[in-house]
């Protein structure tokens, strides 16, 4: 009975050690790799991992490798080593679908998985600073999309991708919106934003409320909303510095479907409104500028939030 207990002693302790490792990244720095078996069962391997110390900056090229599926990095790493970088590239990689950074990522740099045709599952982590350009451009992107508020920079067109959900808080550190095009996006809130890029909401289809800067600085974006539909108050809660070089509201508007925005006009009827924070009502003219506003004319109301009616909420 003794040795029975023993062997079953013995057998449990084998089965956590192998149960603990299916848990852990292994890294070999022999052949530069990092090997973790996922929940799934699938052997994930990330090839061309430099070790300085025991931070690891996976640095090469896995854009080819089918043998990384989920690449989930805030899974810990065995015998102390930390992934703390990573200046490889993934793109066009058809086989990853699942990332989720390191808990100890401040940067992602630019065209890292771009065009990766299966990635739907994306994580970022708090402390994220920086993202590049085109990071998960054509990436088919799923489900809610968690902004890490310590972001202070993100390059354009990052996401594109319609399986984007649910509402978007954009970091008050990050004060350039690019924008999320062609997403699924149902409200966006982004109050410390001081430039707007051209087509920053384009093809969102699902809007029902924005709210948009306390400190708008320039309005040298164009066609927010090209090919939107914004069933929705559109607020802002500043007025630019800068003067407007193209109408925000212009581009392929689909038609009946804009109502109740705070749109741009012309610069007199941005001081007055700011001086008597009243609400009026004006159609955009099918010209603004060099600009056009295509498809049927749009209703637009100006309306303070300050001085909104109580019946309508403003998230802040």
């Amino acid at each position: 009975m003794k040795k029975f207990s023993i062997c079953l002693a013995m057998l449990s302790m084998l089965s956590t050690a192998v149960f603990a490792n299916d848990n852990l990244w292994i890294y070999d720095p022999t052949a530069k790799t990092l090997t973790w078996t996922d929940p799934d069962g699938i052997e994930n391997v990330v090839s061309n991992v430099t070790a300085k110390g025991t931070s690891l900056n996976i640095a090469g090229d896995n854009s080819n490798n089918p043998l990384v599926h989920t690449l989930d990095l805030s899974v810990p790493v065995a015998d102390g080593y930390e992934i703390t970088a990573m200046d490889g590239i993934f793109q066009y990689n058809n086989s990853i679908h699942t990332f989720i950074s390191a808990p100890k990522f401040t940067v992602l740099k630019y065209d890292r998985f771009r065009f990766c045709s299966n990635l739907k599952t994306v994580r970022l982590n708090d402390g994220l600073v920086s993202m590049g350009s085109q990071v998960f451009n054509g990436c088919p992107i799923e489900g809610d999309l968690y902004i890490p508020q310590t972001l202070k920079e993100m390059g354009a067109t990052c996401f594109t991708s319609s399986g984007i959900t649910g509402d978007i808080v954009w970091p008050e550190g990050c004060t350039t919106y690019f924008g999320l095009p062609n997403a699924s996006i149902t409200s966006f809130v982004g109050t410390k934003i001081k430039e707007y890029k051209n087509n920053c909401f384009s093809r969102n289809t699902c809007l029902t409320n924005v709210v948009l800067s306390m400190c708008m600085e320039t309005t040298a974006g164009g066609d927010w909303f090209d090919y939107g539909y914004v069933n929705c108050d559109v607020y802002w809660k500043s007025f630019p510095s800068n003067g407007m070089t193209k109408n925000p509201m212009g581009g392929h508007l689909i038609a009946n479907t804009i109502t109740n925005h705070l749109a741009w006009h012309q610069r007199e009827i941005w001081r007055d409104f700011a001086a008597t924070n009243t609400m009026f009502k004006f159609t955009v003219p099918e010209k603004f500028g060099d600009y056009g506003v295509w498809g049927s004319q749009v209703t637009v109301w100006w309306v303070d939030p300050d001085h909104i009616q109580p019946s309508v909420i403003i998230i802040q």
